[in-house]
């Protein structure tokens, strides 16, 4: 709006002049300072979509899988009313009844925690959750009573084999779809990008990309993952005592489908949140470099004092003064561009020599190429080094520069790397700053000096530089991620991997709570046979391990894919600061940390079978009319 109303008082002043016959001339730097802030909020709301989306996808897993327990524990009442008449209607009716009263309770209860919580929900994501929420029960609920309850299996087996083939093509067609979507959303986000800019707002299809490739390699993980757990129970059947067949047939019955996408969405996500994150922390340390040139740069007058004092304080490898001009014509007869002309002193290359190797950050050269330029010589010319872009345009190494009016012949004498282009503008020419202050016949001041080492910052503190005037790596660090959009993202990223982490074990809980009555029935059978019953935990163990090992790989594998293969079209570069967009960063600690974490939740999990085994009274479970 600020932008607009300054273009109108800048195309119509009149509103100013009133009924004046002055003339006034509007001008602003408004587009200027916000230069930049259109491919940032971009960004920040696509990567944020991302992961706000990951984050709906796995609540939803979750919310079904809550669900489908709560139907499946109430199997037994479900089947009493079938049987007393009830139509599928009221059941269905009921359930949606209690799920609308306990989604109201928890959408009052958000609301009341949102108050806590500056900015707005998105309605979109809101609204899914809640839908689903008061839908997931009532429909799992109709389907039970329809299908299983109200449904007996064919008797003749042709009609029984129909039935699984049919069932199976349903599974192949959606997941077929599954595999299409993500096809299609991977190959739209490498074409466009993230960023594109040919749909208002974010494109869902895009944002769903991570999201639909976690669900493809769930399908994989559950159509290959029986194999190995199929070899892996021959094996354990084999050995002494009942704990390796018992171990055996749990874990062949334990890889459910939605239990295992749930777990596999949310260790996914996770490390995909996780890489990005390392990812663009990666790019901004690049990026400090890149923008400020050494540890410390000083913009400002710099006098020979100063620069030796900063050069021999304690902790300094190494400063450099030089000079910049820009807009400076360079004259190759043929052709005339625009460069940046650099008087450097004899320091400058040991200063790039402490640089790390970071694309983007001034490149050190061999001593020799800038010894170049110091030369003695019985031309009249000025040695200069120039960058590669302007070498590969060269006709003639004789060409001339206009300083301050003054046509200067000069001779390139070599080729420098790259720049220092993170603060100032390329093309870039490189002349001795004493040289040419002889030939301009008045002396040049350093109006740029560089500082490498540990020590930089104290060096030009003692030195008493203004502050003003001071740009360090930290003190850059430091300002681009107090922005609200860089820290908006890595504090989403965060929390999305501890809302992750939650749902994680919300979906683990669940799938324990789910076998719990199984479970208890086949260690009544056991101890009816003398079997003890303190074997609770390795049932619990055994069923749980295949599902935790396979969501473990399958997620990691896809979060992987996601930095990998998805990670240069995310826009990255935008939030890191720098020149380019940052290489993904794999960061094994960080995977390592996530399957300790998994170890435990584990654990967790096996625990609660323990407490859950203590309240059982085991000879009479199965003298309640319950089957194994």
């Amino acid at each position: 709006r600020v932008a607009s109303d300054i273009d109108a008082i800048t195309v119509d002043n009149s509103m100013l002049t009133d009924s004046s016959e002055a003339t006034i001339r509007v001008s602003s730097g408004f587009d200027a300072a916000l230069d930049g802030y259109a491919a940032q909020a971009r960004a920040a709301t696509a990567q944020m979509s991302i992961v706000l989306v990951g984050v709906l996808g796995v609540t939803l897993a979750a919310l079904i899988l809550l669900s489908r327990l709560l139907v499946a524990r109430r199997l037994p009442e479900i089947a009493l009313e079938r049987a007393r008449g009830a139509s599928i209607a009221a059941i269905g009716v009921r359930f949606l009844l209690e799920s609308l009263l306990a989604t109201v309770v928890a959408v009052l209860l958000g609301g009341a925690l949102t108050w806590l919580v500056p900015g707005s929900a998105t309605a979109v994501l809101v609204v899914a959750v809640i839908v689903i929420a008061v839908l997931a029960a009532p429909v799992q609920a109709v389907i039970a009573s329809s299908f299983r309850l109200g449904r007996a299996a064919p008797a003749n087996r042709r009609d029984r084999l129909e039935l699984a083939r049919r069932s199976a093509a349903r599974r192949i067609a959606l997941e077929v779809s599954v595999v299409a979507l993500a096809a299609a959303a991977i190959a739209g986000l490498g074409s466009r990008g993230l960023l594109q800019g040919a749909t208002v707002g974010v494109d869902p299809l895009l944002s769903t990309a991570p999201l639909l490739l976690a669900g493809v390699v769930t399908i994989i993980v559950l159509r290959v993952y029986r194999w190995p757990v199929l070899f892996v129970g021959a094996l354990a059947r084999r050995t002494r005592g009942v704990l390796g067949l018992l171990g055996a047939v749990r874990a062949q019955r334990a890889m459910a489908a939605l239990p295992v996408l749930a777990l596999t969405l949310a260790v996914a996500l996770t490390v995909g949140s996780g890489l990005i994150s390392n990812t663009v922390q990666s790019g901004q340390q690049d990026a400090a470099w890149q923008r400020v040139g050494a540890e410390v740069r000083v913009d400002g007058p710099v006098g020979d004092v100063t620069l030796k004092r900063v050069a021999a304080a304690p902790g300094v490898t190494a400063a450099t003064a030089f000079q910049t001009s820009a807009g400076v014509n360079l004259d190759q007869a043929t052709a005339t561009s625009v460069v940046t002309l650099l008087g450097v002193d004899g320091h400058y290359n040991s200063v790039l020599k402490s640089l790390p190797d970071v694309d983007g950050v001034a490149q050190p050269m061999s001593s020799g190429v800038f010894a170049r330029l110091t030369e003695a010589s019985t031309s009249d010319r000025l040695p200069v080094l120039v960058d590669p872009g302007i070498a590969d345009s060269l006709v003639s190494k004789n060409v001339t520069l206009l300083v301050n009016g003054l046509d200067i012949p000069v001779r390139v004498v070599g080729t420098a790397a790259e720049g220092p282009a993170g603060y100032l503008t390329g093309p870039f020419v490189y002349v001795d700053l004493g040289r040419l202050s002889k030939r301009l016949s008045r002396h040049l001041t350093a109006d740029t000096m560089l500082v490498t080492g540990p020590g930089a910052e104290r060096a030009v503190v003692a030195a008493g530089i203004s502050p003003s005037q001071v740009t360090t790596r930290d003190g850059w660090l430091g300002a681009w991620n107090r922005q609200a959009m860089v820290s908006g993202v890595q504090n989403v990223l965060s929390l999305s991997i501890g809302g992750l982490a939650v749902l994680a074990i919300i979906a683990l809980l669940a799938a324990v709570l789910a076998g719990a009555g199984e479970r208890a029935r086949s260690l009544s059978l056991l101890r009816t046979i003398g079997i003890p019953a303190g074997l609770g935990w390795w049932l619990a163990l055994s069923e749980l391990t295949p599902l935790v090992v396979a969501a473990l790989l399958g997620g990691t594998a896809a979060g992987l894919a996601v930095i990998v293969f998805l990670g240069p079209s995310l826009g990255l570069g935008v939030l890191a600061g720098g020149l380019y967009a940052p290489q993904p960063v794999i960061s094994w600690w960080f995977i390592a940390a996530l399957v300790v974490a998994t170890a435990v939740v584990l654990a967790i999990a096996v625990l609660v079978e323990v407490l859950l085994r203590r309240r059982d009274r085991l000879s009479e479970v199965l003298r309640v009319g319950e089957t194994v």
